[in-house]
């Protein structure tokens, strides 16, 4: 997959289907600030080399950085995502050692 194709199947399928449920259930509508993804050409995940996407979400001035893998099947990137988000959550000052459903 291209660059273009990679931004083009995350905005459209994997963002709304995976991400966004997600973080409207764990944040806050007025916590949740903004959101913003590119992508990248290289990563080490591992001992592996791949394609990427960088996203970031903004939440009451505090910034959450995840990365999306081409490689990943998406119930790995929905547990994944979720369990980061919610770690960063309780590491926030505004979420502060808060464990959210």
């Amino acid at each position: 997959m291209d660059r273009t194709e990679r931004l083009l199947h995350f905005a459209s399928v994997l963002l709304p289907t995976i991400l966004l449920p997600q973080i409207q259930e764990l944040l806050e509508p007025e916590e949740w600030t903004g959101l913003d993804f590119r992508a990248s050409d290289k990563v080490l995940d591992g001992d592996r080399e791949g394609d990427e996407i960088d996203v970031r979400i903004t939440a009451v001035g505090e910034e959450f950085w995840f990365q999306v893998f081409d490689h990943e099947d998406d119930d790995s990137l929905a547990e994944r995502f979720r369990g980061s988000l919610q770690d960063w959550i309780a590491e926030t000052a505004f979420g502060w050692g808060q464990l959210r459903d």
